[in-house]
């Protein structure tokens, strides 16, 4: 096995997902770890203002360490980091001794996983004295006390779903607190579901648990399961009085989901409070204590985010009203003031481009902030989550005396977006197309550059979440995407097509009038963030075609194209062994990069199709071979097939098909059959493809993926047209999920790789 060096750089977009929470060290300064939903733990490098990932040798086979559910710390070695984190089956606890450098794995008896609803309520993993503590998703409470070598199963009142497990210790007597979803304990009451109740507590180390006062459900807002379900929790106590309290915040939403019946972390909450609760010497509750200290102005929002630190209390609103505010007391919640509300409470400085407002129909982006922190060592520097990315403040105190609190991103070195689709254009200013979820997409020019504001409609509105971008080889400049209407409205979905590589877009004109079907489509992708479908771009630039989706997939029966740039459309047609129209199948679309009458189909059931009339029909071709996935491995979803035309080669396409291997596909139009070559062999896997400039000599691209070859897993080229591959990666350059690969056709050994958790990559060899 032949080894090159490479080097691997993110792309800067900054933050960009959602992060779900976050842990100081409580007796070590400078000691500060965030989780994320899909794309693991960052741990905080103070000295330079930046996060370093702990998952960069996680790969795509076991990716379960992308989402992790809860973070624990051991207060009593700075060194000691827990993560909870899972795949829905299994569960498993990532045990490390130098501060994520390095883990152990131990399993947990129960699913875990870490982008789901409830993934931004409190830290379920907590570690006490000798106990490890979990509040699982799918199992109730569980406890272990030999450092997760074995788990024992406790009860609270039947359920099954939590949202937090906190702990106090005051010598000899523990407090634990559980929070739950009140999922196993419904009732109907007046004609209305109730959930059960939310918070309990135990003082006897978990062995038994009892009710906790909580609100009462608010009946006057419209939910579909009633009852406020327990979010995060914080200790404080009280600088003048010596007074221990405990808070607890709680959220009523109005939507209920199955399995998991709360979508309490996520922008459908229209409710909200917060309770306080007094402590004695012991830890135990003091009868009669309880006050509901919820601000007068929170309504219709949730409350998530709860911390108290040096006589501050800080608080923040989650919720379907949007934007949400932040919140601080220094009396220990008897009063609040306001310090952070849309553009005109607080001062909120954009230092990343997408995030300004002018971009986001003049809004504030920021949104789910589900939870605030503030460090226990520098009581001026506090951080909050959003969805997109780490806001921070290093002024809190400023408070105290009525000025402005001012808060910016807090995002260098943590990209954890969701790159659906990677391109490098063979000529132009633009070496890299990023194809973006919940972003849309950005056009980079270099590695080292921020793009201002790439996808976005004439008054600068941004689009969301493409699926696909493709361009023609000899005018790279003309691109078509097809992206989501963002959440505001303000833009809609379909396909925007560009004539100057990405810096402007305009809107084609939908398809009606076609079939009632395509009507219908067309009419739901005007809702926000609805998938668009799937775009190809014939080698003159002249013809568009588009596949419109349908939940995801991309079907045979709403096809369509057009030669006006969207003001007139017609339909696609597929012949073959079925009825295509009555019978759809799904299917990707890609033109020929020669010759722009040839376009070509495939889909994961080895379904081939080819058209020589621009799309206008599509044949059925037979396959010399079929993709078939090795026993024992789970077939793929059909966007995680990665499929490319091969650029100065005609009716020639490419297929990583992830645990079928990497496929040649050579289309005979005439015969209407393809020629199926397997690449890789019986059992390797691959992830993305992508053709990068020959290497010198050589008259063939050079090929770039990503997976298990020669029974190793990493990225890997091959300069010779799949014969012979290199492993240009080291176990520590994996960057958890693969989904999409390009290489650049104007450098050799210049590659990029579009993750689903570590952001988008440039890899180059080092000479």
């Amino acid at each position: 096995m032949n080894k090159v060096k490479y080097e691997y750089k993110n792309f800067k977009i900054g933050g960009g997902g959602f992060v779900t929470g976050f842990v100081f060290h409580k007796k070590t300064p400078k000691i500060l770890y965030a989780r994320t939903d899909i794309g693991g733990v960052y741990r905080f490098d103070f000295e330079n203002s930046k996060w370093i990932s702990l998952i960069d040798s996680v790969t795509s086979v076991e990716p379960n360490q992308c989402y992790p559910l809860s973070i624990a710390l051991d207060e009593n070695d700075e060194n000691v980091l827990y993560i909870a984190c899972g795949d829905h089956i299994k569960g498993e606890l990532c045990i490390s001794h130098n501060k994520g450098e390095s883990f152990e794995i131990k399993p947990i008896p129960c699913g875990i996983h870490g982008n789901c609803m409830g993934r931004a309520t409190g830290e379920r993993l907590f570690k006490i004295g000798g106990d490890l503590f979990f509040a699982s998703q799918t199992s109730g409470p569980l406890r272990s006390s030999d450092e997760g070598e074995s788990w024992d199963k406790l009860n609270v009142n039947g359920e099954t779903n939590l949202t937090f497990v906190n702990a106090i210790q005051s010598g000899e007597h523990r407090t634990v607190f559980v929070g739950t979803s009140g999922g196993e304990n419904i009732s109907v009451k007046y004609g209305r579901k109730f959930r059960g109740h939310s918070l309990y507590a135990s003082y006897d180390n978990g062995d038994s648990f009892f009710k906790v006062i909580q609100p009462e459900a608010d009946i006057t807002v419209k939910s579909a399961l009633a009852g406020f379900v327990a979010q995060r929790s914080s200790f404080g106590t009280d600088i003048k009085t010596g007074k221990r309290y405990f808070y607890v915040t709680y959220s009523q939403t109005g939507k209920d989901k199955e399995p998991y019946r709360y979508t309490c972390d996520s922008a459908q909450i229209v409710s909200g409070r917060i309770l306080r609760y007094e402590l004695d010497k012991q830890g135990r509750i003091i009868e009669n204590s309880v006050r509901d200290i919820t601000p007068d102005e929170v309504d219709g929002v949730g409350l998530s985010g709860i911390d108290f630190c040096d006589g501050l209390l800080v608080l923040s609103e989650i919720g379907e009203a949007h934007p949400n505010s932040i919140y601080i007391s220094l009396d220990n919640g008897d009063s609040w003031k306001k310090i952070l509300y849309n553009l005109s409470v607080g001062k909120m400085n954009f230092t990343i481009p997408y995030m300004k407002p002018e971009y986001n129909s003049n809004r504030l982006l920021v949104h789910w902030m589900s939870d605030i922190k503030i460090n226990p060592f520098n009581p001026e520097m506090a951080v909050f989550n959003t969805g997109t990315g780490v806001f921070a403040s290093t002024n809190l105190t400023v408070s105290e005396n009525s000025s402005t609190v001012v808060w910016e991103p807090l995002c260098e070195g943590m990209e954890e977006t969701v790159h659906i689709n990677v391109y490098s254009p063979p000529k132009g200013d633009i070496r890299c197309i990023d194809i973006v979820g919940d972003l849309g997409g950005f056009a980079f020019s270099s590695v080292d550059e921020i793009p201002e504001n790439s996808f976005a409609n004439e008054k600068g509105d941004r689009y969301i979440t493409c699926l696909n971008a493709d361009f023609t080889d000899e005018n790279p400049d003309i691109v078509v995407a097809t992206p989501r209407g963002n959440w505001t409205g303000e833009t809609v979905g379909g396909v925007i097509i560009s004539h100057d590589q990405c810096r402007t877009w305009r809107h084609l004109g939908f398809p009606y009038g076609l079939s009632e079907k395509i009507d219908t489509l067309c009419d739901n992708i005007k809702n926000p963030n609805i998938d668009s479908g799937w775009a190809a771009l014939s080698a003159d630039g002249k013809r568009i075609v588009w596949a419109i989706a349908q939940e995801h997939e991309f079907l045979t029966d709403s096809v369509v194209y057009t030669d006006d740039e969207g003001k007139t459309w017609a339909k696609s047609e597929f012949i073959g062994s079925r009825d295509y129209e009555q019978n759809p199948v799904p299917l990707f679309i890609i033109a020929d990069r020669v010759d722009p009458n040839i376009f070509m189909a495939v889909n994961k059931e080895s379904t081939m199709f080819i058209s020589t009339d621009k799309g206008k029909t599509f044949y059925e071709c037979n396959p010399s071979d079929v993709f078939e996935t090795p026993k024992g491995r789970k077939k793929l979803k059909l966007r995680h097939i990665e499929v490319r035309a091969e650029s100065g080669k005609e009716k020639t396409l490419w297929v990583a098909f992830g645990p079928a291997g990497l496929w040649r596909l050579e289309f005979d139009e005439k015969a209407k059959s393809v020629n199926c070559v397997h690449i890789t062999k019986p059992n390797e896997f691959t992830l993305g493809i992508g053709f990068g400039m020959p290497k010198d000599g050589l008259d063939v691209p050079v090929i770039y993926t990503s997976g298990v070859i020669d029974g190793k897993y990493g990225f890997w080229r091959s300069c010779d047209y799949g014969k012979t591959f290199e492993l240009i990666s080291n176990d520590n350059q994996h960057f958890g999920t693969v989904i999409s690969i390009s290489g650049d056709p104007r450098e050799f050994g210049t590659f990029y790789i579009a993750t689903g958790s570590r952001g988008l990559f440039c890899g180059k060899e080092i000479k």
